[in-house]
């Protein structure tokens, strides 16, 4: 280990600053500290972990809101279709019996 831990802090055995033991390395030398850059990764785990699990939710959300549009966009479709062949079914059935009359 390249410092001493006090009550205090912790002194770097590099430079001989003392500095919080939360920290990764000294912030006057840089000499890493291995129990604050211990900390540090486990707690950015941490955060990584949480966002993770806050993206997982928000993809649910935006792929559920995704299906519903595009079963939208398909019903809206069909419906448009089968309205088509109808008009035109109409439209030959139409022409059919004015055909037939004269």
């Amino acid at each position: 280990m390249d410092s001493n831990v006090t009550a205090t802090g912790v002194h770097c055995l590099n430079c001989g600053a003392e500095f919080e033991s939360h920290e990764a390395r000294c912030p006057y030398c840089g000499t890493m500290y291995e129990p604050g850059a211990e900390k540090q990764y486990m707690r950015k785990l941490g955060d990584i972990r949480e966002d993770m699990e806050d993206l997982n939710g928000l993809a649910l959300s935006e792929t559920k809101s995704e299906l519903k549009a595009a079963a939208k966009s398909t019903l809206r479709t069909i419906v448009i279709i089968i309205v088509a062949i109808l008009l035109l079914s109409g439209i030959l059935y139409l022409w059919d019996f004015v055909r037939w009359w004269f």
